[in-house]
């Protein structure tokens, strides 16, 4: 990874931030509108190595009013523009797919199993009863299967095992000259945060779930039945 994708998240969070160009500012947009905005800035980071003396008018593609066109004489911070236009019209589009996908309907999944320690992963009891081979009077275990989990469920304090092991590391090198180390500000720390977290839901989406209001059930006769039926 190069600076130019950490100083354009920082931009996209400055626009976030400070601007107040948020997700629902952007989904106001028709599509291609920001991409058009990220590149007029890709142009301007052209225009400037060239021309140095002078910065560039809007383009013709530039999509708001030339009252916001506000180029930099330095060709990287245009191109810091460009990137952050480009990651805020890529979140749009992604939520835009999401919206246009039927939604489905909320439904309660019951999961079932034979020990309340392990994972279950039968969704009917007359399965279960098939699988185990359970009797009259045998004891199974239902609960309720939670919401899917993200892979950013499990990054908490991973910034903080980052910049600790950074240190460490720092330490074995210089001893207390690295007592400081890293001494970043927490937008700074923000940063690393949401790059973890980016990474995490990407690659490492759970392939499991949590339980909720698991409790015991004791098989009957009309359970027994039931089985036999579907089974049938």
């Amino acid at each position: 990874m190069t600076i130019a994708l950490i100083k354009a998240l920082e931009e996209r969070q400055r626009q976030i931030n400070v601007k107040g160009f948020d997700a629902a500012n952007d989904d106001a947009y028709a599509p291609g509108v920001l991409a058009s905005a990220a590149e007029s800035y890709a142009r301007a980071a052209c225009w400037t190595q060239v021309r140095t003396d002078e910065l560039p008018p809007p383009p013709l593609i530039w999509p708001w009013h030339e009252s916001v066109w506000k180029p930099s004489h330095d060709p990287k911070r245009n191109i810091e523009k460009s990137i952050a236009l480009l990651m805020a019209e890529y979140e749009r589009i992604v939520r835009a797919e999401a919206a246009s996908e039927p939604q489905e309907v909320d439904q309660v999944v019951e999961v079932w199993g034979v020990n309340d320690c392990d994972p279950f992963t039968t969704y009917s009891l007359s399965e279960l009863i098939e699988d185990q081979d359970l009797k009259i009077g045998d004891t199974a275990y239902v609960g309720m299967r939670s919401e899917t989990l993200h892979g950013s469920t499990y990054c908490t304090g991973a910034y903080d095992a980052v910049t600790e092991q950074m240190q460490a590391a720092a330490e074995g090198d210089v001893g207390e000259l690295a007592d400081d180390y890293p001494d970043v500000t927490p937008a700074q720390g923000a940063l690393l945060e949401i790059f973890i977290d980016a990474w995490a839901d990407a690659y490492c989406k759970p392939n499991f779930y949590l339980l909720e209001n698991v409790r015991e059930h004791v098989i009957t006769v009309d359970d027994m039945e039931e089985a036999a039926l579907d089974s049938a």
